[in-house]
């Protein structure tokens, strides 16, 4: 049996496609289907199928549950397709779900591109997304609250979209993804990073006009339907076309250096800091602040709460995400010096020992050269003062780095980074 919910809910079975009854009951297996295999509360599958639902709600979500019983029968097994354990569970194997098999080919695709295979990612990219057939559970008529299952799973679904076309455009197929493109920006107008790669796309096969076109239509839909401008990358991205920038241009690929994936483990008990939390989801915007100095004293939880918001937001930073250990209050140990700092940095962005300049503020220089097509996220732990981190910052807006200590970082906070004092719990 193949339950798919990329698109219209779909069951099929022995080479027919099983009758699902009517939108209610369609509903209620796709309530079952937002987690196959685990146990449903009936009062969720409810919430899920009713804005108000009626005295008689549980007495028909019996009857649709048994009509789905026996739309899924199967001859050869036994056991019913739904049971009750403490609710409703819909049984459903290996390889049966859509979705699952999406999130496989997308996790390999991932760690096929942090490995540097960039043909054998780009695959593994198309491959979940020919699975998608169009909006998750398009034509399931639930409640208002239905929205929160295909939110996640829209989001999922961008992202490998996204991450497929990074790929493509360092694999030098540009050519190949301006119609991909088109397509989604169609359907997608509002999503101004598709935009911003559209562009690049179109500029790097010569289209120079079009590239500059989808600027203004995007610019144009914006503000009629937000009420706002472009964010900050499709703005750079529409300067840097209209200056013919040649860092626009595709690199020639040498070997390729794994994505750096630095940040330790995060606490599995972290609880908590529901405020500071969101502070920092507000970098993620359009504020244009690139830095943020969270301070307190020691022993306050400063590096737990970074580790966890940067694992939290790690896949916004496709470029890599980087921890390092300034060591400002090491009893055992000098402070990181700055120069070593950024050694460190340059060499996780692959930048070999013999290309490294000797002198601290050129090694300042390669990194936000370095940096500067990135978006990368840098946790700068335990600095002792601004002349530490300041080095290690990048030149645009389009990377962040989130900066501890037990100092307030005045000099820092007064040139632009956000300040986050954190207090006792």
């Amino acid at each position: 049996m193949r339950f798919s919910v990329l698109g219209p809910l779909r069951v099929e079975t022995g080479g027919r496609t099983v009758a699902l009854g009517g939108p209610r009951q369609r509903a209620v297996l796709a309530a079952l289907l937002t987690a196959p295999g685990e146990s449903v509360s009936r009062a969720r599958i409810m919430d899920l199928v009713w804005d108000d639902p009626t005295p008689s709600a549980a007495v028909n979500l019996r009857g649709y549950v048994s009509k789905l019983r026996a739309a899924l029968h199967d001859p050869a097994d036994p056991e019913p397709r739904i049971v009750w354990d403490q609710g409703l569970r819909l049984r459903v194997a290996p390889g049966e779900l859509d979705v699952w098999e999406f999130d496989r080919h997308t996790a390999a695709a991932h760690r096929l591109r942090d490995e540097g295979r960039l043909a054998e990612a780009a695959e593994a990219y198309r491959a979940a997304l020919a699975l998608v057939r169009a909006d998750p559970f398009q034509d399931v008529e639930g409640s208002t609250r239905f929205e929160e299952v295909r939110t996640p799973l829209r989001e999922r679904r961008d992202l490998a979209f996204e991450r497929y076309v990074a790929t493509g455009l360092e694999l030098g197929r540009h050519a190949e993804l301006v119609g991909e493109l088109r397509a989604w920006h169609a359907r997608q107008p509002l999503w101004e990073h598709l935009a911003a790669q559209l562009m690049l796309a179109l500029f790097r096969s010569g289209r120079r006009s079009e590239a500059l076109a989808v600027f203004q239509e995007t610019s144009e839909t914006l503000v009629d339907e937000l009420g706002t401008g472009p964010d900050r990358e499709l703005r750079q991205m529409h300067r840097r076309i209209l200056a013919d920038d040649p860092g626009l241009q595709a690199a020639t690929r040498g070997p390729r250096v794994p994505v750096p994936r630095q940040l330790p483990a995060a606490s599995a008990h972290f609880t908590g800091r529901a405020t500071e939390l969101a502070a920092l989801d507000g970098l993620l915007g359009d504020s244009g602040e690139a830095v943020a100095v969270l301070s307190g004293p020691g022993g306050i939880g400063k590096t737990a709460l970074a580790l966890h918001w940067a694992h939290r937001v790690a896949e916004k930073f496709p470029d890599g995400q980087i921890h390092l250990d300034l060591r400002g209050f090491d009893p055992a140990a000098a402070p990181l010096a700055a120069g070593e700092a950024l050694r460190t940095v340059l060499d996780a962005h692959g930048v070999p020992a013999e290309h490294l300049p000797d002198d601290t503020d050129a090694r300042s220089a390669l990194l936000r050269s370095v940096l500067a097509d990135k978006r990368v996220l840098m946790v700068l732990d335990n600095a002792r003062d601004a002349a530490q981190v300041r080095p290690l910052l990048p030149g645009t807006a389009d990377s962040l780095v989130l900066v501890t200590s037990r100092n307030r970082l005045s000099a820092l906070t007064a040139s632009g980074a956000r300040p986050l004092r954190l207090p006792v719990l």
